[in-house]
């Protein structure tokens, strides 16, 4: 049963956590939800940087489904186990790394998220690898798989876009601007496609692209290999 909550907890927060709780069943409020999930995961920051009172840990804790850094799916065994709850404990599970992913995909426009890339000192590429494990072998709640879908560019098998997938972008974008003068900084649908373009220039000076590619490529209107447009 939740007591009384703190008086230092903001009491509008949490009359809407306890209302997320009662038509959910559970306290895992997503980080996008607007005031609610912010406020959320600051307590969890707070918590984690020694800033809680005791009896404020504990009255979070008694809100059923409450959890500080998330759970580990069922049938994690052995060394895998260790390590994602070694990685639990620094907030792999939780909504750090939901607040990580969101920072990227805001900066960058896209989920296109390398193995190695660490945004602040959270190894947010690593979590992506464990969120692709978890969905492959069904471990997933449907909740964290539609907040991940919604981003743009997200992709389960982790693979970088094939050639034809940016061609498909280029399209869409030739389709709409009526010119393949990208500029640099541009991604389309989550395609970084101005950096692709500029790759094929530098491939195509060096040599490297087969000429029935470059062919396709000469045959979108405006295309040059010299860039012409870079805002």
């Amino acid at each position: 049963m939740v007591g009384e909550p703190p008086r230092e907890l903001n009491p509008r927060y949490v009359e809407q956590l306890l209302g997320f709780v009662e038509k959910n069943g559970h306290a895992r409020v997503p980080y996008r939800v607007p005031g609610l999930g912010p406020w959320v995961s600051g307590r969890r920051k707070a918590r984690r940087a020694g800033r809680m009172d005791p009896q404020t840990v504990k009255w979070f804790e008694s809100v059923p489904g409450w959890e500080w850094e998330g759970t580990l799916p069922a049938g994690v065994d052995g060394e895998r186990r260790q390590h994602l709850e070694a990685s639990l404990r620094t907030g792999w599970g939780s909504a750090r790394a939901m607040e990580a992913f969101d920072a990227f995909v805001a900066r960058e426009g896209h989920a296109h998220i390398p193995i190695d890339h660490v945004e602040g000192d959270f190894k947010l590429g690593r979590w992506v690898m464990v969120q692709r494990d978890q969905y492959r072998t069904g471990q997933m709640s449907e909740e964290r798989r539609e907040v991940l879908e919604s981003a743009p560019g997200w992709r389960w098998n982790g693979r970088v876009n094939s050639r034809e997938e940016k061609l498909q972008a280029l399209d869409a974008y030739v389709g709409r601007v009526g010119d393949a003068k990208v500029p640099n900084a541009h991604v389309e649908d989550g395609v970084a496609l101005g950096q692709w373009v500029g790759a094929q220039r530098v491939a195509h000076k060096a040599g490297k692209l087969p000429a029935e590619f470059e062919a396709r490529l000469e045959a979108y209107p405006g295309w040059e290999w010299r860039s012409t447009r870079t805002q």
